[in-house]
């Protein structure tokens, strides 16, 4: 790896998407169809597992901040 591709660079997820897409590119038209659908669908589902992950960790920090209201007035 070089320094131009360490983790979180521009090169680094050119790599990885180009992982992705290599199974993309078949000589088999319908299974090329079918993996460009499902990596666009995976991509969307990714997505929607973040946010979904994001918004319960809120509530927890919600939750837990409300305890500590409630417990530890004098705080």
């Amino acid at each position: 790896m070089s320094n131009s591709d360490h983790y979180g660079s521009i090169e680094f997820y050119e790599k990885m998407f180009s992982d992705i897409l290599a199974d993309v590119g078949t000589d088999d038209s319908a299974e090329s169809d079918a993996s460009s659908t499902n990596i666009l669908i995976a991509f969307e589902r990714a997505i929607k597992g973040w946010i979904k992950y994001h918004k319960l960790s809120m509530t927890s920090y919600e939750k837990m901040l409300e305890n500590f209201k409630e417990n530890y007035t004098d705080v």
